[in-house]
Formats: C-alpha cells, sequence, structure tokens
C-alpha cells in the first residue's frame, strides 16, 4: 500500500447508491487508503465498503433546530471540509490526497 488517500463524506446511503463509487474505485486499481466519513449509511452499506477496505468515520446527526446548539455548528454538507481538513491536519504525510464526492466519481 502506498500513502495516497482517497477521501470524502457520504450521509443518507444505502448499498446501491454507493456501490459504483466503491466498486469503481477499486477496480481501478487504486491501492491506497480510503476513508468515509459516514452519517446514517445503512448497515449493508457499512459492511460492503468495509469489505472492500474503505475506513468508515461514523459521525452522529446533530439536530440543527435544536437552541441549544453552539454557534459555530454546521450542516454535514458544510463540515464534510473541515473533517477533511482536520484528518489531513493530524494525519500529514500523504503523497497525493483526492477529495472525492461519493456520488460524482465513477
Amino acid at each position: 500500500m502506498n500513502n495516497d488517500l482517497v477521501i470524502g463524506f457520504a450521509a443518507n446511503f444505502d448499498w446501491p447508491a454507493l456501490e459504483p463509487y466503491a466498486v469503481s474505485l477499486v477496480r481501478s486499481g487504486y491501492e491506497g487508503k480510503k476513508i468515509l466519513f459516514a452519517q446514517k449509511l445503512t448497515q449493508n452499506a457499512c459492511d460492503n465498503l468495509t469489505s472492500l477496505g474503505f475506513e468508515l468515520f461514523p459521525l452522529p446527526v446533530i439536530e440543527f433546530s435544536n437552541p441549544k446548539l453552539p454557534l459555530g455548528g454546521y450542516f454535514a454538507y458544510v463540515a464534510r471540509f473541515l473533517l477533511i481538513h482536520r484528518y489531513l491536519y493530524d494525519n500529514p504525510g500523504h503523497r497525493f490526497v483526492v477529495c472525492a464526492d461519493t456520488r460524482d466519481v465513477i
């Protein structure tokens, strides 16, 4: 395995929605690390992603109508960039990093 990384975010998906992304990445011959920040994926999706070598980072669902939510709270589609930045900051040394939206890449 090399020190390349494909990293992304997936929420509210079942396996059929993620299968083209995950399977095509594996079939491409990519041998680097595969990470997904995951929120509300089906168990079947999690099982299949894990079996294909993806590392999943489960994220809790935050209710944004909660008046106790501190200022600076972000919706997941915005927060993913902060999560990715933090991961890369905490885990330096990757040769190439591709940040991929799971439904846009096949």
